[in-house]
């Protein structure tokens, strides 16, 4: 199946449509949507000492869709739900996984900066949670996220930072969840950025048994680094390609894989 995985990857991509969220808000009537498809591999895993150790090739291939919608000046909706394959030695499963549902609500805002928070909701799909690959953890999860964002120029080029704090409260094994994530955009001209992300998850709870599937279903760390392109095809869409790398995690996967946007604004 893993073989099929490319041209899949290129017949999802053409379809969608999307954009970049953070700390700033949509204007009222105003939405952006992110069509993602990401590919990820990994052939070793890190136990609960941070040690690299080989195992079964494992494969996952995401649909994801991103959506936020301006409901005022000072509220942000957001949908985040995703499509599912996955494969590892002879199990593979695919189907709908868990979707998110949030809303952000700006508390501050000047001239180059923005905080805001965003509670969101994270509903499971109708997947069977005892396959041995599994497409989520069939519970709810509830989070809290502060976002911080800030423009600002160097020798006349335009960038961005972003940085978000949450804490995810998971009502079931695995535990609660504290998440860390920064952005730095940097815009070369008026038709192309170069965006470098780390995002970061850390168990409150620490991992104490090497349980290692494809959505982490025990307690885990981890940390991953993603460098993209997001190039301007017309004035209301645009085209990202990119890389990720798991830099450092325990009781996970360490791999990596590619990914292709198509952002549009409605």
């Amino acid at each position: 199946m893993r073989f099929f995985y490319p041209l899949i990857l290129l017949a999802v991509f053409f379809v969608g449509g999307v954009a970049y969220a953070a700390a700033w808000l949509q204007e009222q009537g105003k939405g952006q949507m992110i069509h993602s498809v990401y590919h990820y591999s990994a052939d070793k895993f890190l136990d609960v000492d941070g040690n690299k150790l080989d195992q079964t090739s494992f494969f996952k291939l995401e649909d994801n869709i991103y959506i936020e919608y301006g409901l005022r000046e000072d509220i942000t909706l957001g949908l985040n739900p995703s499509i599912q394959m996955m494969e590892q030695g002879a199990e593979y499963t695919w189907g709908l996984a868990d979707t998110e549902i949030f809303a952000r609500k700006k508390m501050w805002q000047n001239d180059a900066s923005v905080f805001s928070i965003q509670p969101l909701i994270k509903i499971p799909g109708p997947y069977n949670k005892d396959r041995n690959l599994k497409l989520g953890n069939k519970q709810v999860d509830l989070e809290l996220r502060t976002l911080f964002g800030h423009g600002f120029s160097i020798k006349d080029k335009d960038l961005f930072s972003n940085f978000e704090l949450a804490y995810r409260y998971r009502a079931g094994e695995p535990g609660n969840q504290i998440k860390f994530d920064a952005t730095i955009g940097l815009k070369q001209n008026d038709n192309l950025m170069f965006v470098l992300q780390s995002f970061n998850s850390l168990a409150v709870t620490s991992p104490e048994v090497n349980s290692f599937n494809s959505v982490n279903s025990t307690d885990y760390d981890l940390s991953k680094i993603q460098i993209s392109a997001v190039s301007k095809i017309s004035p209301d869409k645009s085209v990202q390609l990119g890389v990720f790398k798991d830099v450092w995690g325990k009781n996970t996967g360490s791999g990596g894989g590619i990914l292709l946007s198509l952002w549009s604004s409605f």
